[in-house]
């Protein structure tokens, strides 16, 4: 979605209230990660209010929380939740920090906005920001999210509607679509990265934290020693 969409929604917010948080993510991450020095460093990638920055944070990373919306990046900042944050979307970030890499990467509910081409080439180029040890975990929307406008979706799970006057696009995977691109990206890190080892995971799980059930999709990236 454009930038105009997620400035106007996150100016639209009323945080006054608090926003609550489903804590989902310290369980997921690799134990060697969290016993890391104080140079730990993590990315935030389509960060919002930055609810996972200041959980990340508080884990002890170093967080560089980015997003679309400089009006999320504003807020997430006044809330407390970021400090270091950068305006960039998701498929620019293996560019702009192609000489940066991090101990830990997430994007949660964050990337389905490309098509399935563009998501592959999209975590080809994060996965190897990854230090090794590293990790990459990222939340999608799954096929069957009807409360969110996955029975809207074509036989791809691509959901088409126009927001601030341009077509948008949102995509809903079912897990065996996700690993196939997954291995499209396992067989173009054997060929750049050799002497490095990645593996990914793939599990269904639920959330609470949007008023509705939503269902999703938990992808996990790991570099690890060999």
């Amino acid at each position: 979605m454009s930038k105009q969409y997620w400035n106007k929604f996150y100016q639209g917010l009323n945080t006054d209230q608090g926003i609550p948080y489903e804590p989902w993510l310290d369980s997921l991450i690799l134990p060697q990660l969290l016993s890391l020095n104080e140079q730990s460093s993590a990315l935030d990638i389509g960060c919002g209010l930055g609810l996972d920055s200041a959980c990340l944070s508080n884990l002890g990373f170093k967080v560089l929380s980015s997003d679309i919306s400089e009006s999320a990046l504003q807020q997430a900042k006044d809330l407390g939740h970021a400090k270091d944050v950068l305006l960039a979307d998701a498929e620019s970030l293996p560019r702009v920090l192609a000489d940066k890499d991090f101990d830990f990467i997430l994007a949660n509910l964050s990337l389905h906005y490309m098509p399935h081409e563009a998501l592959q080439k999209t975590l080809l180029g994060l996965v190897r920001l990854l230090k090794t040890p590293g990790q990459f975990v990222a939340r999608f929307n799954h096929r069957s999210d009807i409360n969110f406008g996955a029975d809207k979706a074509d036989e791809r799970g691509y959901f088409r509607r126009m927001e601030e006057g341009e077509e948008t696009l949102k995509v809903f995977y079912t897990e065996e679509v996700l690993r196939d691109i997954c291995i499209g990206v396992a067989g173009e890190l054997e060929v750049l990265c050799p002497k490095r080892h990645y593996s990914f995971e793939i599990a269904e799980a639920d959330c609470q934290n949007f008023g509705r059930p939503k269902r999703l999709l938990t992808l996990t990236w790991s570099c690890l020693p060999t």
